[in-house]
């Protein structure tokens, strides 16, 4: 006589599994018999914990030995068993003689993350509900699938976190989002559940905006783990230390840093990659507010290569690169307020240096380029902001190889920002070292050698002690007076470029 029951149904989240073991009338329904060789199933598993509960016997070593397995132990035995469903199981124990020390069951995933196979993400078939780990609750961790497969900081363009307690969201350095994926691993859920939004504690939350332009939101409330506004219970230690990551990371943007006042003629500098050493620019995320502008903060994204400006009742705006080199603030227009003044890389292949100046006060861009005949490059100089123009694809970032020009920033409504040539700098050797006195050859190329092939240089101009051979940056303001050796007219600096 066929099998008329009705099988109970075990429903989860994104699927129905059926229990083998369990039906809701009286008839008889032949249990399931565990093959007991070739590759352990759930369903193997399930009969076989099942048989021995029901006739109250303990779970051995020869209950397994017949199935697949590979001997990873050294000094004791453990057995280790894939289980095709998604599963790992590990039994341990110094003899196959004796009860085993652990038969521990994990979901394959969190077992190949937690590469010292603790007992923080597995069960024991001995001592816990296997049926409840395999078709319970314990299969919402694949709502944690899409976000831990997100495994390389590479593949995130912008990690947005906020802390209930405070006002301001902080954004992730390239680093902190490196940690930020480490801490995801180890997060594991338990069952879903709404009780979090119960609590009364604070919510941290993460908007990780991908290189694809696709978004995930998640964030923590004490052991609570939520997923786009659905909670889930979660192993507690993990959520803990994810959400003290994330509180210092906004705390720390949410310090009470001082607004920085820019002078009417300052230049202040915010940083200068061109000459100062970091190890990856990708790193940087910092925010800034200034005096001048009490409704709009700064903050440069390293992971996304540009400053975002806020500013009340303005749309968010952006100076861009790849990446921004250095940020001065100076008022270059005039108008008694400091602009933003960029040096930025803009190009893939054929790339260009070229300056970006943004007039806070009136929401607008500027652009100082020649594309493929001249890149800019700001620096700070006695105080004073000057550019430097170079042939197009020198080497500026070491401003010492090709023969730049240097110059001021200059500004016009109509036109934007505009070079305007003060001075000139060549590249000079060494030769000669008679007493205070240094004499130079420029090197070849140089357009001064059409004026002489020598030139005197007082060694007063160095801070450092001259040596024959050294390759030297002479800035000068363009003129050559007739001499031997020749002089150049005025000098306003002497950089060392090698030994």
């Amino acid at each position: 006589m066929p099998y008329t029951g009705t099988i109970a149904l075990n429903t989860t989240v994104g699927y129905t599994t059926v229990s083998p073991l369990t039906t809701t009338d009286n008839n008889e329904h032949p249990p399931y018999v565990p093959s007991g060789e070739g590759v352990l199933t759930t369903k193997d598993l399930l009969a076989l914990v099942n048989a021995k509960k029901t006739n109250g016997e303990a779970l051995t070593w020869d209950d397994f030995k017949n199935y697949e397995h590979d001997d990873i132990g050294s000094g004791l035995y453990i057995w280790h068993y894939v289980i095709p469903e998604g599963y790992t199981l590990l039994l341990g124990g110094g003899n196959t003689a004796e009860k085993p020390a652990y038969m521990r069951l994990y979901h394959t995933e969190e077992y190949e993350l937690d590469s010292a196979h603790s007992t923080k993400n597995c069960i024991d078939l001995r001592y816990d509900d296997v049926d409840a780990f395999i078709n319970g609750p314990s299969r919402v961790n694949d709502a944690m699938n899409e976000i831990k497969a997100v495994k390389y900081a590479d593949s995130v363009r912008d990690a947005e976190v906020s802390y209930s307690m405070f006002r301001e969201k902080a954004h992730l350095s390239y680093k902190q989002i490196c940690l930020l994926l480490e801490k995801l691993k180890n997060i594991t859920l338990i069952e879903q559940s709404d009780q979090w939004e119960m609590l009364s504690c604070n919510y941290s939350g993460v908007k990780l905006t991908l290189s694809s332009g696709k978004t995930l939101n998640f964030g923590t409330m004490g052991s609570y783990f939520i997923i786009d506004g659905k909670g889930y219970k979660a192993q507690y230690t993990p959520c803990q230390e994810l959400e003290q990551f994330l509180y210092s990371a906004v705390a720390d943007a949410n310090a009470n840093k001082e607004k920085i006042t820019v002078g009417r003629d300052e230049v202040w500098c915010w940083h200068d990659y061109v000459h100062e050493k970091v190890e990856s620019m990708r790193d940087i995320s910092e925010s800034i507010e200034l005096t001048s502008f009490p409704d709009c903060k700064f903050t440069w994204l390293g992971t996304q290569n540009c400053i975002m400006i806020e500013k009340k009742g303005a749309e968010t705006a952006y100076v861009g690169g790849m990446p921004v080199w250095n940020v001065f603030f100076t008022d270059i227009t005039g108008d008694g307020y400091p602009e933003l003044c960029a040096t930025v890389s803009i190009g893939s292949g054929m790339v260009d240096e070229r300056i970006v100046v943004y007039d806070v006060r009136n929401n607008k861009s500027y652009e100082l380029s020649n594309r493929c005949k001249y890149d800019y490059v700001l620096a700070r100089e006695n105080g004073e902001l000057v550019v430097y123009e170079f042939e197009y694809a020198s080497e500026y970032y070491s401003l010492f190889d090709g023969y730049g020009h240097k110059g001021r920033l200059g500004f016009s409504e109509a036109n934007g920002p505009a070079f305007i040539s003060d001075s000139v700098v060549t590249t000079v050797t060494i030769t000669e070292i008679n007493g205070n006195m240094l004499i130079v050859t420029p090197v070849d190329g140089s357009p001064e050698l059409r004026s002489c092939s020598k030139f005197s240089v007082p060694a007063e101009y160095l801070n450092f002690q001259p040596v024959e051979g050294m390759v030297l940056l002479v800035d000068y303001n363009g003129t050559i007076c007739e001499s031997w050796p020749g002089q150049f007219g005025k000098i306003y600096s002497v950089q060392l470029v090698r030994r």
